[in-house]
């Protein structure tokens, strides 16, 4: 079991619950401080928030990353998996109290999100 954490800088570290080791850093998600993450049901992808991005990381290395860009305009605020059959849901709402959806399809080595 792992959990995360977002760090001012954009990264995100990744701990081991039992041993609290830093087992990964992923980088290059974010430009901005990372003020939300969370795992999907399965445990192997992690949705990130900074204030103009989110970003879905693949962390078994079976899909690929995504990084979906906000406006300046709408900062954001909440993102987070809402679990399908073959699919995940990604909901993602802003200050603004804008709310979108995304498809996240998640074939055997890709992942693409539909909005």
């Amino acid at each position: 079991d792992y959990y995360a954490v977002g760090r001012h800088d954009g990264r995100i570290e990744i701990y081991d619950k039992r041993t609290n080791q830093i087992k990964k850093i992923l980088v290059n998600g974010h430009n901005a401080p990372v003020h939300q993450v969370r795992f999907n049901a399965l445990g192997n992808q992690l949705v990130s928030v900074s204030r103009n991005e989110t970003a879905i990381w693949s962390l078994d290395g079976t899909l690929a990353s995504v990084r979906l860009e906000g406006s300046p305009l709408e900062p954001l605020d909440n993102a987070q998996f809402i679990p399908g059959h073959d699919d995940q849901i990604l909901l993602q709402t802003s200050f603004a109290q804008q709310m979108r959806l995304y498809v996240i399809h998640t074939g055997s080595t890709r992942a693409f999100v539909h909005n």
